[in-house]
């Protein structure tokens, strides 16, 4: 079981001049993603990660962020390096409902199994919350599919 506290805020180095510069531009690099713009945000995720004390945290936030973009394959890369840790069950939840907003098969199944086999009481809870919202989420994940297919090409 892993000790640090996932819902902590992120923390960058360097003066608080520059910390509130970094946060703009995570919220910058976060909305890219949710508006699709993978690609151009990887570029800031990288400079905002380079200064960021533990990345954990905004890896989560850019792996939801991705996922709301429609970018799955983004947020997998986003959690890939927290998922090394075979102990993160608070990240596989995270992942879990990353893969649910994007629609992937895989992201129930995900969720449930850190509910059934997680001793971590705080990726319980997340995970349970998520399973009890799940309706709604994947009422919206069939919206977006449907005005995604309604646009030309």
């Amino acid at each position: 079981m892993n000790d640090r506290d996932p819902t902590q805020t992120m923390s960058f180095s360097g003066d608080a001049k520059q910390a509130v510069q970094y946060r703009f531009l995570a919220v910058a690099g976060l909305l890219g993603s949710m508006h699709g713009c993978h690609e151009d945000s990887l570029t800031v995720h990288a400079a905002v990660e380079g200064v960021l004390e533990d990345v954990t945290v905004y890896r989560m936030a850019r792996a939801v962020s991705h996922a709301f973009g429609g970018g799955v394959e983004h947020a997998m890369d986003a959690m890939s390096e927290l998922l090394a840790n075979a102990d993160d069950d608070f990240a596989k939840a995270v992942l879990g409902l990353a893969l649910l907003i994007a629609d992937h098969p895989d992201g129930r199944f995900t969720v449930e199994n850190v509910l059934a086999t997680s001793l971590d009481q705080r990726a319980r809870s997340f995970a349970r919350t998520t399973l009890e919202r799940l309706p709604a989420i994947e009422k919206r994940a069939k919206a977006k599919s449907a005005r995604a297919s309604l646009r030309p090409a």
